[in-house]
């Protein structure tokens, strides 16, 4: 799928993604965007994780919703 949208995959360590895990590949890449819901609301709960998600240029998410409570602390952190 990616050869047709122009995009490179990642492939994290091996085993469920953790939000440290998550977080270390975005500070360690040049990634643009998309998450999990789940691991962007785990994300957003640190400094770091914070800073990390300011990193991409955008956030697209799919099959659960945000917590408006983590949408407006990314809103506020932009």
């Amino acid at each position: 799928m990616t050869t047709f949208v122009h995009m490179v995959a990642v492939i994290g360590p091996p085993g469920p993604p953790s939000p440290d895990a998550i977080k270390q590949v975005l500070l360690q890449s040049t990634l643009e965007g998309a998450l999990p819901p789940v691991l962007i609301d785990a994300i957003s709960r640190s400094p770091d994780g914070l800073r990390a998600l300011r990193n991409l240029k955008y956030t697209h998410f799919a099959g659960a919703p945000l917590p408006s409570t983590t949408v407006q602390l990314l809103h506020m952190y932009r």
